[in-house]
């Protein structure tokens, strides 16, 4: 038993060493070439990883800037409607004209204001302020209190607005033509 255990464990010492089976026996050359393509794989995968993170995290930061921006734009008109309401209301049938100027894009994107009577959250139908973004899917609505009242506007773009009294019947919100 001894013999036999000799002999075949120096077939396989030679195997290992000499040249036998070129297939089966030296290794080594590709493990140089595995770990090497172990290590592109790893990498294209992390690589992939980090450009869909980071995409979605920028795509993300773009629909948060570009909601803060409608918001501070959409406060903004808003008080220039609170303030003719109040100038229509003291003038006794006088004209106003309030003017305030909103920059055409918000975060890149162009945007689109209208002035709708719709149900808040508790059902009644108030007057608001409704801005749209075009390129990303937002919009901010910001309710309007006032004594005489606002006209219904839809899609009036950015740029320099007009709220205007003429006297008699509801504030209306116009934008000005031919501003770029």
């Amino acid at each position: 038993m001894g013999e036999r255990e000799a002999s075949a464990g120096s077939g396989v010492v030679g195997v290992g060493v000499g040249g036998g089976c070129g297939v089966c026996g030296d290794e080594r050359a590709s493990s140089t070439a595995l770990g090497y393509v172990l290590t592109l794989g790893i990498s294209a995968i992390l690589i992939t990883g980090l450009l869909v993170g980071g995409g979605s995290y920028l795509e993300g930061e773009r629909t948060a800037a570009t909601t803060e921006g409608l918001r501070v734009h959409a406060e903004r008109l808003a008080g220039a409607v609170g303030d003719a309401d109040r100038l229509a209301a003291a003038s006794s049938g006088g004209e106003v004209d309030v003017e305030i100027r909103l920059p055409n894009r918000v975060a890149g994107s162009t945007y689109a204001v209208s002035v709708v009577d719709a149900p808040d959250a508790g059902g009644r139908n108030r007057t608001a302020l409704v801005f749209r973004a075009a390129a990303v899917e937002v919009s901010v609505r910001v309710p309007l209190s006032t004594r005489v009242g606002v006209a219904p506007a839809e899609g009036l773009p950015g740029g320099t607005v007009h709220v205007r009294y003429d006297g008699g019947g509801p504030l209306r919100v116009e934008f000005q033509r031919g501003d770029g």
